[in-house]
Order: structure tokens, then C-alpha cells, then sequence
């Protein structure tokens, strides 16, 4: 007990007099090499930013990083700057993050920068007293601080600082009520996680874009080849890959793509080339690409559709 009443004491002293809260301004960023992406000055007036705390040592870190890419470029021009921050510890040198950064390429799709002697790392975690990475601080349109915690939450508090409609005090009971459900979704079996996220959408509007992906992550894993898929199986993937395509006005790649790849499973390869065909015309990719080829092999009799 006298141990751990120390240690509090300890890190007490260790962490700044002033305290960073949500509705607070963003205190300036130290940066002392730009690692990836135009350098960030100051935060400007009308823009919103995402200032993201993570090392290459961090699996949650790395796990979430298509996810701010995804947002990076959803939000990219109305405004949205994601910043991924990083500072010096004995497992994360600059040569690492470096290194990390050129292999990851469009995976990290955003901003990164290299700490200052972790100065920027002591105006937010520290003083925001979070000790755990990721960690996510939203920026609003008027330099304040909107939101502060896992960057997976990011979604909803993000859509409503763009629309200008976030409010802090009331937003952070809506947040929690999202954890939950988002929580819930992840611990449930596809059928169940399936009514949950419709429920979700409908009532946060905001995170249609985040259920769509949930629904081809849920679709692709339904069609998965270490096993044949039954038809209720493949009834919900068409379900979900449908809704993702629907949440998304036809506009997503992933969306169209995880459609195709159920048609494909089903045995109706015609259906599978004309989503794939639609989904290289948004995302001209290698990897769409040889999909494409794939299925039109297929509709020739070069190759099987799978049933």
C-alpha cells in the first residue's frame, strides 16, 4: 500500500500543474522533424486536426493505422489534417519510425512528426493525464480541444466538429453510449453484431461511413476460404456487403469489392465482374485489378466461381 501511495505521488510530480481538458485550446506543437507530410505551424482558423500519440512499438498503434488513413481521406477536403506524433523512447527511435513510415506508405496516409525532446508529448498526454497509446486528441474549428481518448471512437465526435455541431458536455454521454455499442458489436456473433450495427447507423447518422466498413469486414470474414460457408452464412455476407454498398452511395471500393467477392463465392460470377468492374472505377489498383481478372477468367470457363 505505502508503495503504491509512493508511486502515485511520484507521477504526480512528474506531470504538468495545468491540466488539459476537452474545451480547452491546443496548446502549440513542438515538432522537431516532419516526418511525413506538410509541416503544421500553428492550428488554423476553419480547420479541424487530429493529433495522434503513437510509437512503432505499439500494436494497437499500428492496427489503427488504416483507420485514421480512412479518415484522412474522408474528411480531407473539408479540412481535416491527421497528425501522428511520436517521441523518443529506448524502442522507438527516429531510424524506426522512419523506417516504419516508408514501409507503411499509403497504410499511413496522413501526417507525421517526430517529437521535440517529447515537449509536445508533455503539452497533451501528460497534461491530459493519459498514460496509454494510441490516444487521440480532435481539434476543433476554433483551435479547442473537442475530444480526447482511443482514436477508434474518433468517428462520431469527428463528423460533428466538420458539420460545426459538436457540443463537448452533451457529446460526452453520446461518446460513452458509442463505446458501448461499438463494444457490444465487437464482442457479438455476426448475426447479432449485423441488427446492432443497423441500429447503430440509424441513430448516429455520423458513423454510417464506420458501419459500412464494419459490414465488409463482416461480410469478408463470413466468405473466408478456410471454409465452405453455409447459405445463411452467405445470406448475411450478401446482407452486409449490400448495406455497406447502400451506406456508401455506391461510392466505396471496399464496399463494392467485398459485394463482388460474395456474388463470386455464390457461384454468380457475372454479378461478381460487374461490382468488381465498378469497384476498379473508383480504386484503379493493382489488387482490383487482378481481382477483376480473376472473375472475368471465370464467366469464360477459365476458372471456377466458388459455391
Amino acid at each position: 500500500m505505502r508503495n503504491a501511495v509512493l508511486s502515485a505521488a511520484l507521477l504526480a510530480a512528474t506531470l504538468p500543474a495545468q491540466k488539459l481538458e476537452e474545451g480547452m485550446a491546443a496548446p502549440p506543437l513542438a515538432i522537431a522533424k516532419w516526418v511525413k507530410g506538410q509541416p503544421v505551424a500553428k492550428f488554423e482558423a476553419g480547420k479541424v486536426y487530429v493529433v495522434e500519440f503513437w510509437a512503432t512499438w505499439c500494436g494497437p498503434c499500428v492496427r489503427g493505422m488504416p483507420h485514421l488513413s480512412a479518415l484522412q481521406k474522408q474528411y480531407a477536403d473539408q479540412g481535416l489534417t491527421v497528425i501522428g506524433v511520436t517521441s523518443v523512447d529506448r524502442n522507438n527511435p527516429l531510424e524506426a519510425v522512419e523506417k516504419m513510415v516508408a514501409q507503411k506508405g499509403d497504410v499511413m496516409g496522413y501526417t507525421v512528426a517526430w517529437d521535440t525532446e517529447r515537449a509536445t508529448n508533455e503539452a497533451y498526454m501528460q497534461a491530459a493525464r493519459q498514460t496509454g497509446i494510441p490516444c487521440a486528441f480532435l481539434v476543433d474549428k476554433t483551435g479547442e480541444i473537442a475530444y480526447i481518448g482511443h482514436p477508434y471512437y474518433l468517428d462520431f465526435p469527428l463528423a460533428k466538429v466538420i458539420a460545426g455541431n459538436w457540443d463537448v458536455k452533451r457529446g460526452a454521454k453520446q461518446i460513452e453510449d458509442v463505446r458501448k455499442r461499438m463494444e457490444k458489436i465487437g464482442r457479438s456473433k455476426p448475426p447479432v453484431a449485423f441488427k446492432e450495427l443497423l441500429a447503430l447507423s440509424k441513430t448516429y447518422p455520423e458513423l454510417e461511413h464506420w458501419a459500412a466498413e464494419q459490414f465488409v469486414e463482416m461480410a469478408k470474414g463470413l466468405i473466408a476460404e478456410d471454409g465452405k460457408p453455409n447459405r445463411r452464412d452467405l445470406a448475411l455476407a450478401t446482407n452486409a456487403a449490400e448495406r455497406a454498398v447502400a451506406l456508401t452511395d455506391s461510392k466505396d471500393a471496399a464496399a463494392l469489392s467485398a459485394l463482388a467477392a460474395v456474388c463470386f463465392r455464390k457461384g454468380e460470377v457475372a454479378k461478381a465482374v460487374e461490382w468488381q468492374q465498378r469497384a476498379v472505377a473508383i480504386a484503379d489498383d493493382a489488387g482490383a485489378k487482378k481481382t477483376l481478372e480473376e472473375y472475368q477468367r471465370a464467366v469464360k470457363g477459365e476458372g471456377d466461381g466458388k459455391d
